[in-house]
């Protein structure tokens, strides 16, 4: 400051001044390079998160953009704002950024064209995933991505679904498509519903999600397709466009890849028996709903050997006469004594054919009529009853059920929700007429038990019965927590193995 003074003191020229200027200009200019480069120096090699290699950057930078958070109820959802953040920390983190191509390939759809634009430069020709979820989609980003189509490999978009988008997609090689799944809402015609295409325009999907579309591709032709999902809204006038439930099964045959199949109202009845099974390999989750029961009874002509998990349910009106030969075979062509695994489920309407569950209900011939027509090997060894009852008395509602369990005589094991539960079955012992409920049942598991000493005095008595019939109860696992010591005392000497949830056995 006293040099310029003194320069200024000394009344320079103009000319003077202004080549003072700049010589004070450079020296600005050079003196900022070195503060960057201190900066820079700083932030690179003294900092400890400048250290971090740039292998765990990139995973960080990509869950920025994998899992950005949830939309606010309020305000505007801007789902690249951490990445972007992040990759304007400094020079060395923006770089590592743009020379990754696969950070800028995961492309939402609600966010400004502009931000599309440049992530799709920055992605280059890495495989793109174009997302749209929150019922959020700008339609021009929806044109803008679909010129990369060659490049995708996921679209997943959560949002209705226009029927040129659709028309598009299927009739445009996807050499890289490995995920489509799409929604639609319109129901106008045919032509907006359908979802068709030739072999060879997906070779490399694996996961295939329609809502609101009837199919009307050739499964064959997917060869890599590892799940398979369609669900249809019961559209007056477009019901009798969808496949014929034999020809679509027919076109999974002996898909090499197949391991889960869901379908929720796609389908149309059969027209006819198939005249052989269906293969499916890898098939290890099945899932089908219809109102009508000869849909998910197709399950009994697939041949699934790896099958772990099924959930087949039928909400339209049945009778006996109808499910059970239905549900019977499903069951005897499905399983097989050295697999079994003891639990089935014969819940009619919204059965997942993992357990038997008897409940209360108005009508329970078509379960009774089912397990009359299952062969002795495919009987069940678990029970899980509940009757929603509260008091202990012979309405006629439980004859249909205690009907059913006099079938049961495999029966070694019980699982209900109350006590009430167990005694109603119990109550069936002799000198009670006729054949005893579960004559095999030798372990029991008690949900809830009750403070009031009265339906535990009653237990009691019936495991005495049961005893003198040569049918005890040899293992029960209840909550012991509402009993009195006197109760569980007087359990423990009737039954040899007392186990309280949750915990070791109580006699030890």
């Amino acid at each position: 400051m006293d040099r310029l003074l003194s320069f200024l003191r000394s009344s320079p020229s103009l000319e003077q001044v202004d080549s003072r200027s700049i010589q004070i200009e450079r020296e600005v200019a050079r003196m900022q390079d070195e503060i960057r480069l201190l900066a820079e120096y700083k932030n690179t090699r003294l900092i400890g998160v400048s250290k971090v290699p740039s292998e765990v950057l990139l995973l960080v930078f990509e869950l920025l953009v994998l899992n950005p958070a949830p939309p606010p109820k309020r305000g505007i959802w801007r789902p690249y704002t951490d990445i972007l953040s992040a990759t304007q920390t400094c020079h060395s983190w923006r770089q590592i950024a743009l020379d990754s191509p696969r950070i800028w390939s995961f492309i939402y759809g609600s966010v400004p064209l502009p931000l599309v634009t440049l992530f799709l430069e920055r992605a280059k020709s890495a495989p793109l995933c174009f997302w749209a979820p929150y019922d959020r989609l700008r339609g021009a980003n929806v044109a803008t991505v679909f010129e990369h189509l060659e490049h995708l490999k996921e679209i997943t978009l959560d949002v209705p679904f226009q029927p040129e988008w659709l028309q598009y997609i299927t009739s445009t090689p996807a050499p890289q498509l490995e995920i489509l799944s799409v929604r639609n809402k319109q129901f106008d015609s045919e032509s907006s519903t359908s979802f068709t295409g030739s072999a060879g325009l997906f070779p490399s999907l694996r996961h295939l999600s329609l809502d609101g579309y009837i199919w009307k591709m050739d499964a064959s032709c997917l060869r890599a397709l590892h799940s398979l999902k369609l669900r249809f809204l019961r559209i007056p006038g477009l019901q009798s466009d969808l496949p014929e439930a034999v020809a679509f099964f027919a076109s999974l045959d002996n898909l090499p890849l197949l391991s889960s199949l869901t379908l929720d109202s796609a389908l149309s009845p059969p027209t006819a028996t198939p005249s052989r099974s269906v293969s499916l390999p890898r098939l290890t989750k099945l899932v089908i709903r219809d109102r009508d029961l000869a849909i998910p009874g197709m399950a009994a002509h697939i041949d699934m050997p790896r099958i772990e998990e099924m959930d087949l349910s039928s909400s339209g009106p049945t009778d006996s006469e109808t499910a059970a030969p239905i549900l019977s075979a499903i069951y005897s062509n499905l399983l097989t004594p050295g697999e079994f695994s003891s639990e089935l489920q014969l819940d009619i309407g919204v059965s997942s054919f993992a357990q038997i569950t008897l409940r209360k209900k108005e009508d329970l011939e078509t379960e009774l009529a089912v397990v009359t027509l299952l062969p002795q090997a495919f009987r069940p060894s678990h029970l899980y009853f509940s009757s929603d009852v509260e008091e202990f008395s012979d309405d006629p509602w439980f004859i249909s059920q205690r009907n059913i369990l006099r079938k049961l005589v495999d029966v070694t094991e019980v699982s209900v929700e109350s006590l009430p539960d167990l005694l109603l079955i119990l109550r069936d012992t002799p000198p009670q007429p006729g054949p005893m409920s579960l004559p095999c049942m030798k372990k029991v598991v008690v949900g809830q038990t009750l403070e009031d000493e009265e339906p535990v005095a009653m237990f009691k008595a019936l495991l005495e019965a049961r005893k003198a019939v040569n049918a005890a109860i040899e293992c029960c696992v209840l909550d012991t927590a509402h009993l009195s010591h006197w109760s569980l005392d007087g359990l423990k000497s009737l039954i040899p193995c007392l186990e309280e949830l949750g915990t070791r056995d109580v006699n030890t």
